[in-house]
């Protein structure tokens, strides 16, 4: 089954998104920062189809989670949805998803990429 890795320090939208994807033939994996996330795709054997980023969270945050991929010839190749309120100063090429999270764009990128 593939997967989307999902960066997301606020547990309320964690859940939230693993209740949408129910029934949508898509894993979940959670990474509650980008530190976690990046030891995640260095020990998994599977590379998810794609990957949520929220920008503003503790320990490693979006702009350091984004540093690091583009450091990385593997993991630069993983696409990225940008969950955040504002647009400002993301990269050109990645996609945003704006917060507050609208379900029905969330799912929208999901069958994209599934």
């Amino acid at each position: 089954m593939a997967s989307v890795l999902i960066i997301e320090d606020n547990a309320d939208l964690r859940q939230l998104y693993r209740i949408a994807l129910r029934g949508h033939d898509i894993q979940a994996v959670f990474a509650t920062n980008g530190e976690e996330a990046l030891t995640h795709l260095k020990t998994s054997a599977e590379t998810p189809r794609f990957i949520v980023l929220d920008m503003m969270m503790p320990v490693m945050d979006g702009w350091e989670f984004l540093d690091h991929r583009k450091q990385c010839p593997v993991l630069s190749t993983i696409p990225v949805v940008v969950c955040s309120a504002t647009a400002d100063r993301i990269p050109p090429g990645i996609e945003i998803l704006r917060k507050p999270v609208v379900i029905s764009k969330f799912l929208e990128i999901v069958d994209r990429y599934k």
